[in-house]
């Protein structure tokens, strides 16, 4: 397998749901990547978890609830620079689509 291909963030929209899902399922069964999805909401993750034997989505997150920490007001500019540097080492391997 090409290495670029072992792991695929997916960037979810509301009005492409089972596109998504079939996407993903296709993904797994030509490459046997790992598909990672980015959703908008609670509701859509909610949607996609009951998908999730079908699609094959290794994970699945929300958007919002992944960039709101970095906000709070008991979080260090430094500590949230340090984590968006590991998320982006960890990620370097990635497709983003």
């Amino acid at each position: 397998m090409i290495e670029a291909l072992q792991s695929i963030a997916l960037g979810a929209r509301s009005e492409s749901r089972e596109f998504m899902v079939s996407v993903a399922a296709k993904i797994k069964r030509k490459f046997g990547a790992d598909t990672h999805l980015c959703c908008n909401s609670k509701e859509e993750q909610k949607y996609y978890f009951k998908h999730r034997d079908q699609s094959a989505f290794a994970s699945i997150n929300v958007g919002s609830l992944l960039i709101e920490r970095a906000f709070d007001a008991d979080v260090e500019a430094d500590d949230v620079l340090a984590a968006a540097a590991k998320y982006e080492r960890k990620n370097a391997r990635r497709m983003l689509i």
